[in-house]
């Protein structure tokens, strides 16, 4: 992720959280949950698995081997405009991967699981999703911040109108005409919009950005404190 490397802490213990479910009447309920935690220790957790709790991070195969788990921003709008299932169990295959492990083959032995749940679970379109980016105690700025939610070409559109424009409204209509944001709905362009102009601090507790899906829209909330 970009913000490991990029990110002050505001504590000896800070944490990434991310979890995304989705699924449909013709498919299986995808859920994976991905956790970072670092500042004076690291450790990363990959889970996957059938459960439909959204909160409790302790469902599906958690026997991964040593090493870290690294994860690409995940943007909601591009998996669900995949082309075909293959297309999107791709984009959620490669955007996770392990670095550091002492024992290649178990890594890649574990890994092949998370590429098999995948292909069991996707087997047709989505009609619900529900993605989670937490950030805890870490000092990231709003561009920062979507930075890490976003695919890179969406979040440099967002980054170029936020500042090219003065006003939220002047914002939002930027927004709007983006096709990286085509999806997502009005309230959620003024929730972008609300974040860069009212959010003239560095949150140093939380950020979480949640999203859904809702009759082909994308909703997108942004808390911070």
């Amino acid at each position: 992720m970009h913000f490991i490397r990029s990110a002050q802490y505001n504590s000896t213990y800070c944490q990434f959280d991310f979890q995304l479910i989705a699924g449909g009447p013709d498919t299986g309920t995808l859920n994976i949950i991905y956790t970072h935690s670092f500042g004076e220790e690291e450790s990363t957790a990959l889970f996957f698995g059938q459960d439909s709790c959204r909160t409790e991070h302790t469902l599906g195969d958690d026997s991964y081997p040593d090493g870290m788990i690294e994860m690409d921003p995940l943007d909601l709008q591009v998996l669900m405009s995949a082309s075909s299932c293959e297309e999107r169990m791709r984009m959620l295959k490669d955007s996770f991967w392990m670095s550091g492990s002492a024992d290649e083959e178990a890594a890649e032995e574990y890994l092949s699981r998370y590429a098999g749940y995948l292909r069991e679970t996707i087997t047709g379109s989505w009609t619900d999703a529900y993605m989670l980016y937490a950030f805890t105690d870490m000092l990231l700025d709003p561009e920062d911040i979507l930075m890490n939610v976003f695919c890179r070409k969406t979040w440099q559109e967002v980054r170029d109108a936020a500042e090219n424009s003065h006003s939220e409204e002047q914002l939002f209509a930027r927004l709007r005409a983006l096709d990286g944001l085509r999806m997502y709905d009005d309230d959620s362009l003024h929730e972008i919009a609300g974040f860069f102009t009212e959010c003239s601090y560095t949150p140093d507790e939380r950020v979480e950005v949640r999203f859904t899906v809702q009759e082909d829209r994308l909703k997108m909330r942004i808390l911070w404190h």
